[in-house]
């Protein structure tokens, strides 16, 4: 569940431990490519779509800023050239 999901996005002590994990499950260049452009689009949907649904008792914060500072931090910790580049 989400448990899991968590563990394995702050497991990655670099990004070389993260490009291990992500190659064992994807070999195929066919694959890559639409993980490559098709994740960051779906993540941006989310956001946007997020961004108009407030979180309860934290003022005007909504679930879309949480995803994109979860989601910066992440690629910042991971490698910090690649996640300013990769920033939404």
């Amino acid at each position: 569940g989400l448990g899991v999901v968590i563990h394995a996005a702050v497991g990655f002590d670099d990004a070389k431990d993260a490009l291990a994990f992500y190659g064992v499950y994807h070999r195929d260049v066919r694959n890559q490519l639409v993980h490559f452009f098709g994740v960051p689009g779906i993540l941006w949907s989310m956001i946007i779509f997020m961004t108009h649904l407030k979180v309860p008792f934290m003022g005007g914060t909504t679930y879309g800023l949480l995803l994109t500072l979860f989601y910066l931090v992440f690629y910042l910790y991971t490698d910090q050239i690649g996640g300013t580049l990769y920033a939404p």
